[in-house]
């Protein structure tokens, strides 16, 4: 089965681009500010294909960057300048990320089956 491709994405030379950004403040049950995520999400003008961010895991990392599941939109932790924490310097791991398992060999009845995800 093949993929339909939209013929004005394909000829498209994406030259101008639209981008969104949600700031959320980010609170505890009793309400006391625990920090700050903006979500991006950029789109070429010309045919409306949404852009990927690449090279970050999947999930929300409350500090530091991820991507949702499909890549199209940029999961970042943010901070005021003076508020801001070097990196390795936070207290804890907050949030989670996904990652590809690695591709191992299984062994059934015998037999050694390729598992794939």
């Amino acid at each position: 089965m093949s993929a339909i491709i939209n013929p004005v994405v394909e000829i498209c030379e994406h030259r101008e681009f639209d981008a969104g950004v949600d700031v959320n403040r980010l609170t505890d049950d009793v309400g006391k500010l625990t920090g700050f995520m903006a979500h991006i999400r950029v789109r070429c003008r010309g045919c409306g294909v949404m852009m990927k961010f690449l090279g970050l895991p999947i999930g929300c990392h409350l500090d530091g960057a991820t991507v949702s599941v499909g890549a199209e939109e940029l999961r970042a932790a943010i901070a005021p300048h003076l508020d801001w924490i070097a990196p390795g310097k936070a207290p804890e791991f907050r949030g989670f990320v996904a990652r590809q398992a690695p591709v191992v060999d299984v062994p059934v009845s015998g037999e050694i089956i390729k598992a794939s995800h």
